[in-house]
């Protein structure tokens, strides 16, 4: 319920594509008499599958994909012709560079972006320094294995000292048998 709140205040909803291979979401708000925030979906080499629940649907719900110059321009033309804009941005290290996104979203009056997901974009946009705040949820539940996904993927931290600090404003609540734990810290992510 909080993150169907969180799609309906913000302007727009980010996930990787791996995210939409695995899991053919919607990302839609589902607040009664809420409003869908602009879905945005990173993918280098375009890869995200023209029969998509998010392809299909983006004549009704605002979409862009992210892409690089990578992307194939009869693909480009499909997905279009499906109501999806596209953005193609420079590459950083073979992938969409998230700043300079952030900076073309700004342009389109995208001011606030729900993060989703997956690990490996969650990784790269604290990489690249543009998250401003952390909300997670842990569910009482415990998955385990030693190839389980986290919510933080990508090449990951070798020495403790580089972590990924969040100082400020921390709080901690119950909601519904799940701990949220939210974190704000402007310039140390």
């Amino acid at each position: 319920e909080d993150v169907h709140n969180l799609r309906n205040e913000l302007t727009g909803i980010m996930v990787g594509i791996n995210t939409v291979l695995k899991d053919n979401p919607q990302l839609t708000c589902r607040v009664n008499g809420g409003r869908n925030p602009i879905r945005i979906i990173v993918d280098s080499t375009l890869k995200i599958p023209i029969d998509c629940k998010i392809v299909n649907t983006a004549k009704e719900v605002e979409t862009i994909i992210a892409t690089t110059d990578k992307a194939n321009l009869d693909k480009i033309n499909s997905l279009e012709d499906k109501g999806v804009k596209i953005i193609v941005v420079p590459s950083k290290n073979g992938k969409v560079n998230l700043k300079e996104l952030m900076i073309t979203l700004g342009k389109l009056k995208i001011d606030s972006i729900l993060l989703e997901g997956g690990g490996t974009l969650n990784f790269s946009a604290l990489e690249e320094g543009i998250v401003d705040k952390v909300k997670i949820y842990i569910a009482p539940k415990i998955i385990g294995g030693k190839d389980s996904k986290t919510p933080i993927e990508g090449k990951g931290i070798d020495n403790l000292k580089d972590a990924f600090k969040i100082t400020k404003n921390i709080r901690r609540w119950l909601i519904a048998y799940q701990t949220s734990v939210k974190g704000k810290d402007g310039t140390e992510i």
